[in-house]
């Protein structure tokens, strides 16, 4: 619920209604709200109401975690709330924008909460002590409590809310697929939603909801736990049932050093360290995704490229390979070229360097879930370690740390990656790559960007590092005089 205080504001007696005009609301945050309505009757019978409200940078729901709800909301949003209905009706028009900080997490764990009680308001008489729905504990508060629609006969309330609700990157969307294990999908992004829930009916929803960023938080096996990145420019599409959206989502995962040497495609491939991207694409629908493979190598050829997906030619094998570099780190070993005594050879040398990597992915992955609970799930920092022993041995191993940031109301951004990584075939053994970027505006159309990578280690160049700064300008559009089209305002006298 959210607590209210109320100034100012009178109330008018005229026949039939009680007029409410000019009300004050200001939340725990210092929002603001106006509230106006009228409450009309039949000699004190058969009661109706209107109620608008204006909120600006107002709190209008906070529902902390409760047991046997499926999802828990903060939200301040600036917009129009039009409450409307009698005893036994309940009807509400919401067309807001949400501001920052707002977040709403949906459990899929617990989807089934609402199914066996719909019922989210609960009107009490006076007599119980009960919360009612709307009530006065002292002369200058008003509480809104959210509980379940009842009438004085105790059937269920026809209620009806309707959302218009304009997202922006400020509202953090969080669907915890697996509570258990910590599985879950973060998202930041923007686009217009509509949306229509009905206790007697259901929940439709309609729109296109683009990413900004976000984050997939997977476990295999409830003992390796990663980390994905989603890409801006993911998009979920609605059009009427939840579970019927259309996924479009690209999510990633960097490994910073993978051997092709595992691949024993010869000679050429023996001594070389990549970065490798596993990628992710998720499609289809929400009730029944389909996942794809693909994989991206960094600091290589378009030739070499080509020969490694020459030996995954096939999406069983992409598959293996990055559910492998997922899991521990590194190749799932070829035996295209590997004949004879050789076999058994390399079959040992690659039995220990998994083993290895399994371990250091295993011991990385439960620091960086302990490091997670530490901070808590509201916090604007993470940090994350990465830890991989080399081909040859703990003699050769690389040491990351992981750091991300958001500040001034998630309007500046911040990436950065810094290691050590003791090797004579890198440029250098310190790692210190960031990302910087900031929203000069708040959907994030416009931005700046500042950067430093460190250049490939593994050949050599004529400079440590590569450093940038530029704008970067982001618009929609379906012709291309939309996009020089500056958006005209209608001036009303």
């Amino acid at each position: 619920g959210v607590n209210y205080k109320v100034q100012d504001g009178n109330v008018r007696f005229e026949p039939g209604a009680f007029v409410f005009n000019d009300f004050n609301l200001y939340d725990k945050h210092s929002g603001k709200g106006k509230a106006n309505g009228v409450l009309r009757h039949t000699h004190l019978k058969k009661l109706n109401y209107t109620f608008d409200i204006t909120a600006n940078h107002m709190l209008c729901y906070d529902q902390p975690q409760q047991a046997g709800l499926p999802f828990f909301c903060t939200t301040s949003a600036t917009g129009n709330i039009h409450l409307a209905g009698w005893p036994s009706h309940f009807t509400a028009d919401i067309a807001l924008r949400p501001d920052a900080p707002s977040q709403f997490t949906y459990n899929l764990d617990n989807q089934t909460a609402l199914s066996k009680d719909d019922r989210m308001i609960r009107f009490h008489a006076m007599q119980q002590q009960a919360p009612a729905g709307l009530i006065m504990p002292n002369a200058d508060t008003l509480r809104i409590h959210q509980a379940a629609p009842t009438t004085a006969g105790n059937e269920p309330t026809d209620m009806q809310l309707n959302f218009m609700i304009d997202l922006t990157p400020a509202t953090q969307i969080k669907i915890i697929t697996d509570g258990k294990s910590g599985d879950a999908i973060t998202a930041w992004g923007q686009g217009p939603l509509r949306a229509r829930w009905h206790n007697k009916g259901g929940f439709d929803i309609y729109g296109s909801y683009t990413l900004v960023r976000g984050d997939y938080n997977i476990s295999l096996q409830d003992i390796i736990k990663k980390s994905l990145k989603l890409q801006d420019g993911s998009s979920i599409t609605f059009a009427g049932d939840p579970l019927n959206a259309r996924l479009n989502l690209k999510a990633l995962y960097t490994v910073n050093g993978v051997s092709l040497n595992d691949l024993n495609y010869g000679a050429g491939f023996s001594n070389k360290m990549v970065k490798a991207d596993c990628i992710l694409n998720i499609g289809g629908v929400a009730r029944a995704p389909k996942v794809d493979f693909d994989l991206d190598l960094h600091n290589i050829s378009d030739d070499e490229k080509q020969m490694v997906h020459q030996l995954i030619s096939t999406d069983e094998d992409m598959s293996k390979q990055v559910m492998c570099l997922l899991g521990m780190g590194r190749f799932m070993t070829t035996t295209n070229t590997a004949t004879g005594a050789n076999i058994n050879n390399q079959a040992q040398q690659q039995s220990s360097a998994a083993m290895r990597s399994f371990l250091s992915t295993t011991l990385t992955g439960q620091l960086n879930s302990a490091i997670s609970s530490m901070l808590g799930n509201n916090s604007k920092w993470s940090f994350g370690t990465n830890f991989m022993p080399g081909t040859e041995g703990w003699n050769n191993s690389e040491v990351d740390g992981l750091v991300q940031g958001r500040l001034f109301n998630d309007r500046l951004l911040f990436n950065g990656n810094f290691g050590y990584r003791e090797s004579s075939t890198y440029s250098t053994n310190f790692v210190g790559d960031f990302d910087i970027r900031y929203l000069l505006t708040p959907r994030g159309s416009v931005s700046l960007r500042a950067y430093s990578e460190t250049n490939d280690r593994y050949f050599t160049k004529s400079s440590l590092t590569t450093q940038g700064i530029g704008i970067t300008l982001q618009r929609e559009f379906n012709k291309l005089k939309e996009l020089f089209k500056r958006d005209s305002k209608k001036k009303q006298k």
